[in-house]
């Protein structure tokens, strides 16, 4: 296992590019959004924003809360909209991802100051989760359109989708570490402002 690890850390640095500039992609966007926002949109529909929980999540046990959470962002979030649409389309990654931080931009714009406290780590682990997630979609797009952008020589096709789906799976343990603590201090976050 420490051995997995250690790969998949080396791995990490292979795209610590790509990383640097997804995050700093997503953490632009979700700054510039929320101010701008704050400043956009009149009072009456600003007070309607900051009720961005379902009533429904609130009444669920903690149990069920945590792996609705879990599994929504985890296979929703990550896995379909990110790393399966860089499969289909290499830019696609990019372009979610900064529909994901306008969200979350519209979600922290209207939002009190402990409350955007309470919601900082979910928003920092999550952030993270899918900024992985696109480097993995981004990676897989690009190993089999153009190998040589990705991998270096030549490798065929196959080889470096083959390549790139093996980086896949060392980068995608710390999406899942990285959600399942983001849903653990979410549901808690849940939980205090009920």
């Amino acid at each position: 296992m420490r051995r997995y690890l250690k790969d998949s850390l080396v791995v990490l640095e292979r795209r610590h590019n790509l990383f640097v500039i997804f995050n700093i992609l997503f953490f632009t966007i979700v700054f510039f959004s929320a101010l701008i926002i704050s400043f956009l949109l009149p009072p009456p529909l600003a007070e309607g924003t900051a009720q961005w929980m379902p009533s429904s999540l609130f009444g669920a046990d903690w149990l069920s809360m945590f792996l609705g959470i879990f599994l929504f962002n985890l296979l929703f979030c990550s896995v379909i909209t990110l790393v399966l649409s860089g499969l289909a389309i290499f830019i696609l990654p990019a372009a979610l991802l900064s529909y994901r931080a306008f969200l979350w931009g519209m979600l922290i714009a209207f939002v009190p100051s402990w409350q955007f406290l309470l919601a900082l780590p979910t928003l920092v682990l999550e952030a993270e989760a899918y900024v992985l997630a696109s480097v993995v979609g981004t990676t897989l797009g690009l190993s089999w359109l153009r190998p040589s952008l990705v991998f270096r020589g030549e490798p065929s096709r196959l080889n470096a989708l083959k390549q790139a789906l093996r980086e896949a799976a060392h980068i995608c343990i710390f999406v899942v570490l990285l959600l399942l603590i983001a849903a653990i201090i979410e549901t808690i976050t849940i939980q205090i402002c009920r």
